[in-house]
């Protein structure tokens, strides 16, 4: 019989902001367990009130070190068949998605569900959350890129509902990365390119990454970018653009 652990991850510090932290909880909550299923939550120590250091060129890179070596020997000492991961940051899916990748290898696909491509380097970003899927596939910061066991290629991960900006600090980068987009409103219009690209790389299982902000905060008030009185100018990056209706359906 299948087993899914289930991570409550209330990591925060890969994107510097620190009420992620009780955002993994309010997920768990809302999908409460299954039958054969077990929870594991990831104490995080540090606390929301301290300050953050930069190391390395990266923010509180030791402590987060830590904390994805505490997620992989806890997925390696239950060996589930299948994880849900409940967050915090972007960089809560580095551990869990490295372990499906090395358990099912070539069989294993990833849907990056979000309106940023998170492939960031340290030449760019000082933030983790915004390179967890360049170090998935190997390629982002050498500290936890290193951590993976079975990298992930540029074929076998597709992006959607990614809203493409050209002043987004990781352009220059994306554009030597080669990774299929669905933009959102192919997405919007049940576009099958996602159901073309699991056949043509013969995709038996897969890892879907979901970001809250591949949602409009028109739809879902709860995202960074809606914040009271800060116009869309402010915030500076893109923009989800999908409802959640939209992303129920494509899922």
């Amino acid at each position: 019989m299948n087993k899914t652990l289930r991570l409550i991850i209330p990591q925060w510090k890969g994107g510097a902001q620190s009420y992620y932290n009780f955002g993994a909880d309010i997920l768990a909550d809302i999908a409460p367990p299954g039958e054969n299923e077990i929870t594991k939550r990831i104490n995080i120590g540090l606390s929301t009130n301290q300050y953050l250091n930069n190391e390395n060129g990266i923010v509180e890179e030791s402590s987060q070190l830590t904390e994805l070596k505490e997620i992989e020997k806890i997925c390696n000492l239950e060996n589930p068949d299948k994880i849900i991961v409940f967050g915090g940051d972007c960089s809560v899916s580095q551990a869990p998605f490295d372990y499906l990748s090395e358990r099912y290898g070539d069989n294993l696909g990833v849907v990056w569900l979000d309106s940023h491509p998170d492939i960031s380097t340290p030449a760019n970003s000082t933030h983790l959350h915004e390179m967890v899927l360049s170090n998935l596939m190997g390629i982002g910061n050498n500290n936890f890129s290193d951590q993976m066991k079975n990298p992930i290629p540029q074929n076998r991960i597709i992006y959607a509902g990614l809203v493409e900006k050209p002043q987004e600090k990781f352009n220059s980068f994306s554009e030597k990365v080669f990774i299929p987009v669905i933009p959102p409103e192919e997405v919007k219009n049940k576009d099958i390119k996602i159901l073309e690209w699991l056949k043509d790389n013969q995709i038996k299982k897969l890892c879907i990454h979901f970001d809250l902000d591949v949602l409009s905060p028109d739809d879902f008030r709860s995202l960074t970018s809606s914040k009271p009185y800060q116009t869309i100018e402010e915030y500076g990056a893109a923009i989800g653009e999908l409802k959640l209706n939209e992303i129920v359906e494509f899922l």
